[in-house]
């Protein structure tokens, strides 16, 4: 009953790729559209396609996608600070990520699920099945389990990563670099 729905720019010829795949396996799919139109997301609304090469979204239409899915997968090899991870836990959406995406404070706050360790490093069949497992385990949890993990992820946003919260935290290292008060935790 899940749709996978691709959003993003296209690196390298590797959604061609990925299409390929979709057809080795027979699996449905469709462009979406991009950045003005939500013709594939209709698709995969209707059960039509099972992937949906979607292209990148903004504005509306990120927000649309955002609101109509039901998780959010980010299997990086290598990230600064992932706004798409931020996002999709403002949206309330419970995360699939590896640890290469730099936000550890997902797993234990229980917003997130970790795709296995191992890094650009790691064998491509290791990071296949670590990625099919973590799929797996989000799939087997309750609509009510993964809409607890979104909460999470949404207090998570909301107590650290706002806007109030980062001008605080920034406050607080000014203070400090000015000669007033203790080294914040922020500052490591």
């Amino acid at each position: 009953d899940w749709q996978l729905v691709i959003a993003g720019w296209d690196q390298g010829g590797h959604e061609m790729e990925l299409k390929r795949c979709c057809d080795d396996l027979s699996l449905p799919w469709t462009n979406g559209g991009g950045v003005d139109s939500l013709p594939g997301l209709e698709a995969a609304r209707t059960g039509a396609a099972s992937v949906v090469f979607a292209g990148p979204v903004f504005g509306e239409i990120k927000q649309t996608v955002l609101e109509q899915a039901d998780a959010f997968i980010l299997p990086s090899f290598s990230e600064g600070l992932p706004i798409s991870v931020l996002e999709a836990w403002a949206y309330g959406l419970p995360v699939l990520m590896t640890p290469e995406c730099n936000l550890p404070e997902g797993v234990p706050a229980g917003a997130a699920l970790e795709i296995g360790a191992g890094g650009a490093l790691a064998g491509t069949r290791d990071r296949v099945a670590s990625i099919r497992q973590s799929l797996e385990l989000l799939m087997e949890m309750s609509p009510e389990e993964r809409h607890a993990m979104g909460a999470a992820g949404r207090r998570l946003v909301e107590n650290r990563f706002s806007w109030p919260q980062v001008a605080r935290q920034m406050t607080e290292v000014y203070q400090w670099v000015a000669g007033g008060g203790s080294k914040p935790d922020t500052v490591l």
